[in-house]
This record gives structure tokens, sequence and C-alpha cells, in this order.
């Protein structure tokens, strides 16, 4: 019943910091009865969460983490290069912007990662998303790396930075 689904969200903690509204979780329980008998089984959460892909997920907040932490694909492949330390000396960095052969293995994609969204993902998540990255191999190239991140998201958000910035400006009387 719907007691029943408020009391599992609320001792689970199932929805910590979405702050629902009761009319929201009404909405919410009504979404997941679909049909209408007035409490959940288990074909009900099939239906909702049954294409649901945890490894997706993740691999999808890593690229949304890249895409909100860099103007562009080159520069957080270079982050991943460099293992996930940003200070480094100029000079170096312009030999690494030029040198195409490098490339990301096991310890500096963790550490990159780890770096830019730390405690978020478990070392076992770190590890299913490195066998994503790498296909199987014991590096990632540039184009390997673009393949898998960039998917067009940061031409989005270069276009979107470029509309905002050309919006006219406007005057409150």
């Amino acid at each position: 019943t719907y007691d029943q689904f408020r009391e599992w969200l609320e001792t689970e903690n199932v929805l910590a910091g979405f702050n629902l509204t009761n009319k929201l979780l009404e909405e919410l329980f009504s979404d997941l009865d679909s049909h209408k008998k007035g409490h959940l089984v288990e074909s009900d959460w099939e239906n909702v969460f049954g294409k649901y892909n945890y490894n997706a997920q993740v691999m999808e907040e890593l690229a949304e983490a890249l895409v909100n932490g860099f103007p562009d694909i080159k520069s957080a492949f270079q982050f991943f290069v460099n293992s996930g330390n940003t200070l480094f000396q100029a000079a170096t960095k312009q030999n690494l912007l030029s040198n195409s052969n490098n490339a990301i293995n096991y310890s500096q994609f963790k550490s990159a990662a780890k770096a830019m969204v730390s405690n978020r993902f478990s070392n076992e998540e770190l590890q299913k998303m490195w066998n994503r990255l790498s296909g199987g191999q014991s590096s990632v190239s540039f184009t390997r790396f673009c393949f898998v991140f960039d998917t067009g998201k940061f031409n989005r958000k270069r276009l979107e930075q470029l509309n905002l910035s050309q919006r006219p400006s406007t005057t409150l009387n």
C-alpha cells in the first residue's frame, strides 16, 4: 500500500536528498502502480526499473562530470594522462598536448576519476568503468576516450555557452 511504500522510503532513506512532498510521493507511487491495484508487486518494479543499467549509469555520471569540468574533450583526456594532477608546468603541459602518442592506463584513470569526483565511485565501480572504457586493452588512446565519452556533449555545451553569451541584455525599469 501507499503507507507501506512511504514507510519503506523513510526507513531505508531511499530518496535521501530529494525532499519530495506528499503529493509527489503519491504521484511516484501511482506511477509505480501501473495497474492501479493500490499496492506494489515485483512486476511493478520490473516494469519501471527492469531496463536500468547501473554500470552504464556510472559511466554516464563520469561523462557528465567531464563535460561540466572541462572546456573540451582534449582537456579532459589530458587530465587523465596527467593522473588527475592539474599542477604541472606550462612547458610540460605544452609537450603533453603536442604528443599524440599519450594513452591512459588504469592507474591514471583511477587517480583522475577519484580526483574529479572523490568518494563517489568504489574501486569495483572504477574497475568496471575501466573495463568498459578500455575494451579489454591495457591502455586507452585519445580516439577511444573520445568514442566513449564525447557523444556530442562537449559540442552541445559549447553551443549553449555561446547562445547564453550572445543573448541581448535586458534592463528592468
